[in-house]
């Protein structure tokens, strides 16, 4: 059931909502097509992300002999990698290779702003 205009103006202002009539469009909105691509390249979607990167090359990293009793687990917000080790002995073997590793590490397509390595037992 229509009402008349001069009610539907009221109900809508009493409700908070705009007047009937008035374009809802906003001229000032992007189009759905720009936004995706902004979402994309913020979020880096379809791009490998540094993470995936250090998993393929983590034998030439670390080495084929401790590769396999530690892995990568994630970037930190301080751009640390942690680094999850099997042993305290193992660990300290890697903290006093770190600046090596570290050099490897930046070598890596993407994963120049890594500042530093943080290993844990795990």
């Amino acid at each position: 059931m229509r009402l008349p205009r001069n009610i539907e103006e009221a109900i809508a202002e009493f409700r908070g909502l705009p007047k009937p009539g008035e374009h809802e469009w906003d001229p000032g909105a992007t189009n759905m097509a720009s936004l995706i691509e902004v979402l994309f390249e913020r979020y880096r979607i379809g791009q490998e992300r540094p993470e995936q990167l250090i998993m393929a090359k983590w034998r030439e990293i670390v080495g084929e002999e401790n590769a396999a009793r530690c892995a990568p687990e994630r970037i930190d917000s301080q751009d640390r990698l942690v680094v999850v080790v099997a042993n305290p002995i193992l660990r300290r073997e890697l903290h006093f290779a770190r600046l090596r590793i570290l050099a490897r590490l930046r070598a890596v397509q993407g994963c120049a702003h890594i500042r530093d390595i943080e290993f844990r037992a795990g």
